[in-house]
């Protein structure tokens, strides 16, 4: 089961985050024109607002020192503050669940974690799409994890279930989704 007509966007200069990457083909799959929003501008602008996200940051659990969390927080302020029609939420879920709660029900959803790097690992985000046996269907903004980001093309890309709970947690995740209320 794959989500259709999600596009796809990379990192770029025009959204050098893979959180706002993933902010934007969301918002367009909802029909939302993202190039008039400013979505990089606009998220750099709450990050850097710490005040309005103290009290909310540290109820989110951060569990490896990663900004996974923090990022999640912040794009669902920006998705507010430009369509709350969208409701967008943080829940929290478990990577096994995902397909039943979500894909089957045309909800694509935002995750953050820490992916593979040949010297390491690097925070980012990306969205779940779709699922074939036990691999999910992902857009990666940054490329393709499983060759550690040597391939910078991340559409449709098949992450297994066991390498997304290694990178993103298994029992107990973060994860962003919009309802479209229109």
């Amino acid at each position: 089961m794959i989500i259709e007509n999600i596009p796809y966007i990379t990192i770029s200069d025009e959204y050098s985050f893979s959180i706002t990457a993933c902010v934007a083909m969301l918002m367009s799959f909802h029909g939302y024109d993202v190039a008039r929003f400013n979505i990089n501008d606009r998220f750099g602008q709450l990050t850097i607002s710490d005040e309005s996200f103290n009290d909310s940051f540290y109820i989110l659990n951060q569990k490896d020192g990663s900004n996974a969390n923090r990022n999640l927080l912040v794009a669902r302020t920006l998705i507010e503050s430009i369509a709350p029609e969208l409701s967008p939420m943080i829940v929290d879920s478990n990577i096994k669940t995902l397909r039943y709660s979500y894909i089957k029900r045309n909800i694509p959803i935002i995750v953050c974690g820490m992916f593979p790097l040949v010297s390491g690992r690097v925070p980012g985000a990306i969205i779940i799409k779709g699922y074939v046996g036990e691999y999910l269907i992902i857009n990666d903004p940054r490329g393709n994890a499983n060759t550690y980001y040597k391939s910078y093309y991340g559409e449709n890309v098949l992450y297994s279930m066991n390498n997304i709970e290694q990178w993103v947690g298994g029992d107990n995740i973060k994860l962003l989704r919009l309802l479209s209320n229109i």
